[in-house]
């Protein structure tokens, strides 16, 4: 982490977001809750894992609604996460924390006071008991949460479902051309570029 920021400090087409930095983007609030900074140094545990704690904790907020995006924090920044920005978690929508994996306590999410969240996981890992987040589910869905955990795919799947005019195959003539059988070594002639 150190090198990245050393490497990109002075770039001018890189701006490093700060705990406590606030963006207004498309009516959009971005609010900076953790960042890479002294605090993540300071909490990280014997792991060292900066590059999971040091993500960002954004809270994006319209008018209407707002959603907290965990990112990959784990444990490590739970204790001064809560002690410091406790009051600015409630939102509507949680991305939970590393993939619902060894991240947030139940006090941390209850804060959230959210109806709905998202495990950005598959299946074999939410509904698995061999990984923390199944627990983080079930515990959830106990409490009458809604819990979506198919993974991003599926998230993409249902977005264009809902669709009014659906995605195209390119240009739509090719809809129901199927690609030919391939082969190890088989070589190709130099194809027209579009």
């Amino acid at each position: 982490m150190e090198t990245y920021h050393t490497l990109t400090q002075d770039a001018s087409n890189v701006t490093h977001l700060h705990r406590g930095d606030v963006l207004s983007i498309c009516g959009l609030t971005f609010s900076v809750l953790n960042a890479y900074d002294d605090t993540v140094l300071q909490n990280v545990g014997d792991e060292k894992d900066y590059q999971n704690n040091a993500s960002l904790l954004l809270k994006v907020s319209s008018v209407n609604s707002s959603m907290l995006f965990c990112s990959d924090i784990k444990y490590d920044m739970n204790d001064s996460l809560l002690a410091a920005c406790k009051d600015q978690l409630a939102c509507d929508y949680v991305q939970t924390g590393h993939h619902g994996n060894w991240s947030f306590s139940e006090e941390f999410y209850d804060a959230t006071g959210a109806s709905v969240y998202f495990i950005d996981a598959p299946s074999s890992i939410t509904d698995n008991a061999d990984f923390p987040a199944s627990t983080l589910k079930s515990d959830l869905l106990a409490k009458g949460k809604t819990v979506l955990s198919d993974g991003w795919k599926e998230i993409e799947r249902r977005y264009r479902a809902t669709l009014k005019d659906k995605p195209e195959a390119e240009d739509g003539k090719n809809a129901d051309v199927t690609l030919p059988e391939l082969s190890e070594g088989q070589g190709f002639p130099n194809p027209a570029a579009k």
